[in-house]
């Protein structure tokens, strides 16, 4: 009996281990992913972005950096699988931190253009501009804020990115898209305030 339980226990942690193996291999492709992102992107949507309201120039859509940003995630997401959870969660993480991260810039510029006062949280910055901008462009900043935090901080919202079901991977599969029509209309409001500007 002693043999069997010794046997069983040896079993499981070679079975944990190799889990866990794969479990941190797929972590740090994960956030490869999203670190290629920042790397490759970051700094052009950035240099664009406070140049918006400096620049004499009209910024084409076809050259436009948020848009290109966009979607680049929209590709990635449109070809996940419903029934595979090899790329979920790395493909969510991608989204999460390349839409949380434009939002993020966006929010910040206004928050500059319009020299509002706030302090370190995204939350606060995109309460900062209640006046300044309708309470749909508000709303939509707090949902993407939400959903950028449900991918990176799935724990809190008590589910795992690992292992989702497809109930799950749908809402999250159409949050994402939700984020990027989110964004794009958005820009395009940023796009107006900026003629209004000039």
């Amino acid at each position: 009996m002693l043999n069997k339980i010794k046997s069983f226990y040896n079993f499981a942690e070679e079975t944990y281990l190799e889990f866990e193996d794969k479990l941190l291999d797929t972590t740090i492709d994960t956030y490869d992913l999203a670190k290629e992102y920042i790397q490759e992107s970051s700094m052009e949507i950035s240099k664009y972005l406070d140049n918006f309201f400096s620049s004499d120039d009209k910024f084409k859509t076809l050259d436009n950096p948020i848009f290109a940003q966009l979607d680049k995630i929209d590709k990635s997401i449109v070809s996940l699988d419903l029934n595979s959870n090899e790329e979920w969660e790395s493909k969510l993480i991608y989204a999460a931190t390349s839409i949380g991260h434009l939002n993020e810039k966006i929010v910040k510029i206004l928050c500059t253009h319009y020299n509002t006062i706030y302090s370190s949280t995204q939350a606060s910055k995109i309460n900062s501009l209640k006046s300044y901008l309708s309470k749909m462009i508000i709303n939509d900043f707090y949902f993407i804020n939400n959903y950028r935090n449900s991918i990176l901080h799935a724990n809190d919202f008590d589910y795992s990115l690992i292992n989702l079901n497809e109930i799950t991977k749908k809402k999250l599969f159409f949050e994402t898209k939700t984020a990027i029509a989110k964004l794009e209309f958005i820009y395009s409001k940023l796009e107006e305030i900026k003629i209004k500007k000039e």
